[in-house]
């Protein structure tokens, strides 16, 4: 089923007002997550929000509360998201972090004491609109194996860079560490489906096609084997050493409901205009993107693609014809909204 974006967006602000959030606090929950939905990424979509609904009724996250600069560095900041949203914190923080680096050329911003924030692109392409780099890291509760290893240590950890281009939709890196993010075993699970081997571990540390042995005590694997663990370990260390927050073993899993989460997050924006004209620049990324896409394709495929362009045509595509939800999802947010006295929309026709 399609639904029209500005109407799922009013809905979910509208649940974050009911649950005491600001104006712009709401908007920018509910935008983050309508956002994932358009690019195609359902699992930071809003298919999260009942869990986000009951940590908040739980007081497990604040809400109403902005976040605060600890310490200042000028050019690295120190933030303390106060155990709030977290995708209103890192949007926050970012915006925090273009403002320095129209000044300083850079700024990197150290959130700590928060909360999962989502689709991490939709902080990084702020910057990049602003004709910026935009660069985003978070650590999360344990779910990743090391490699060679057979116990959860490590979050997922994503890792989002999004660079400005001319004429072009933004180069859009957007990833997990794993080799897929928790989110896509989760909505497996919650339809019935196998994984792919390769994608997690049950609790004694083989490879598994069931989604419930890898989340009911086993773990996901490392993208790119020893490589993917080493990013996955260096955010950790940005995370927990940096921004000064809990340790994936230590902190609290969203989908615990009985203690807080304590989520590090690490973003930054770089003001290309300070050593460069941000014009040439973008025209020049254009250039080599023009040139990656242009280049011999082996026999197997119709079209290379770069980064984030996929994802660019499906949110294009959700534009034109709407979002599309599972009914899964449909049915959740439907119940949800009876209760806080809220309809959902309707489908579009």
């Amino acid at each position: 089923m399609y639904y029209r974006s500005e109407e799922l967006i009013a809905f979910a602000a509208g649940v974050g007002r009911v649950l005491g959030m600001e104006r712009k606090e709401a908007q920018d929950f509910s935008q983050s997550l309508v956002y994932a939905d358009m690019r195609g990424l359902h699992s930071h979509g809003l298919m999260r929000m009942p869990t986000y609904v009951e940590r908040i009724q739980r007081k497990l996250i604040r809400v109403g509360v902005v976040p605060e600069i600890t310490k200042d560095g000028g050019a690295l900041l120190a933030i303390d998201g106060q155990n709030g949203m977290g995708a209103c914190a890192a949007q926050r923080a970012m915006e925090l972090c273009v403002e320095r680096a129209r000044e300083k050329g850079v700024c990197v911003g150290a959130v700590r004491n928060c909360n999962h924030f989502g689709y991490s692109a939709y902080f990084t392409r702020y910057a990049a609109e602003c004709h910026m780099i935009g660069f985003a890291v978070s650590n999360a509760f344990k779910s990743v194996a090391p490699f060679g290893g057979a116990r959860p240590m490590l979050g997922t950890n994503p890792l989002s860079i999004t660079i400005p281009v001319d004429g072009r939709e933004p180069f859009v890196l957007d990833m997990a560490t794993s080799l897929v993010a928790q989110g896509k075993i989760i909505l497996a699970r919650q339809k019935g489906r196998h994984i792919p081997m390769g994608w997690g571990l049950d609790s004694s540390g083989e490879p598994t096609t069931n989604p419930a042995a890898v989340l009911d005590g086993g773990s996901l694997t490392s993208f790119g084997g020893a490589k993917g663990y080493g990013i996955a370990l260096m955010i950790e260390l940005l995370c927990v050493c940096l921004a000064n927050a809990a340790k994936s073993t230590e902190m609290g899993s969203m989908y615990d409901f009985t203690r807080t989460q304590d989520t590090g997050f690490v973003l930054g924006a770089i003001d290309i205009s300070h050593i460069m004209e941000p014009q040439d620049f973008e025209r020049s990324a254009a250039q080599l993107l023009t040139e990656i896409k242009a280049s011999p394709k082996n026999c197997q495929v119709s079209e290379i693609y770069v980064p984030g362009e996929l994802e660019a045509r499906q949110f294009q595509e959700a534009q034109q014809i709407g979002v599309q939800l599972s009914e899964p999802v449909v049915q959740e947010l439907t119940m949800l909204g009876k209760t806080l006295q809220l309809p959902f929309p309707a489908a579009k026709g």
